[in-house]
């Protein structure tokens, strides 16, 4: 029933009557569940069909589409977030780093969803990077971290600071 959450997908021929019972089983959970007047409007819109696929679309293009204010904010927020360091001087005895780490993965899935497309692991390294930067045990990881860099590069290694990869070190 999972892949009726997803507008673009068509039941293979076999499995067409299956598809259909649960089609019809989202749009009464939904026909149940939905207050709000716009998703009336919806579950109205699609009453000749019973299609709760479409109806599933149209909430979700309605209140998570390009444009959607209270999205926008959202996904601001979860930006605002995962952009914003630790406070200074963090240390492992003052949080529990597991639970500020996951809180952190937490809104960059919710900012990855809003935003709508697939942000690159370089990125999202960056942006963990920086939330993580003041906290003690992980400034003195990046400190020895940077003078390998330097070391390597002033050895005649071309790799910038940004780019640097610990395996050219092995080699």
């Amino acid at each position: 029933m999972s892949q009726l959450l997803d507008p673009t997908f068509v039941p293979i021929r076999e499995h067409g009557e299956e598809a259909r019972k649960d089609d019809l089983l989202l749009y009464s959970m939904l026909r149940s569940t939905v207050k709000c007047t716009k998703g009336k409007e919806f579950l109205m819109s699609e009453a000749d069909t019973l299609s709760g696929q479409r109806v599933w679309a149209k909430l979700k293009e309605h209140y998570m589409g390009a444009g959607n204010i209270v999205a926008e904010l959202a996904k601001d927020d979860a930006y605002l977030f995962i952009n914003t360091p630790l406070p200074e001087g963090t240390s492992s005895n003052t949080i529990r780093l597991a639970d500020a780490i996951s809180k952190w993965e937490t809104h960059f899935a919710m900012y990855v969803i809003r935003l709508g497309k697939p942000v690159k692991p370089a990125d999202k390294l960056d942006f963990f990077r920086r939330y993580i930067s003041n906290v003690k045990e992980f400034q003195v990881v990046f400190t020895m971290n940077n003078m390998v860099k330097l070391v390597h590069n002033g050895r005649g290694g071309k790799d910038s600071i940004n780019e640097f990869q610990p395996d050219v070190i092995i080699e």
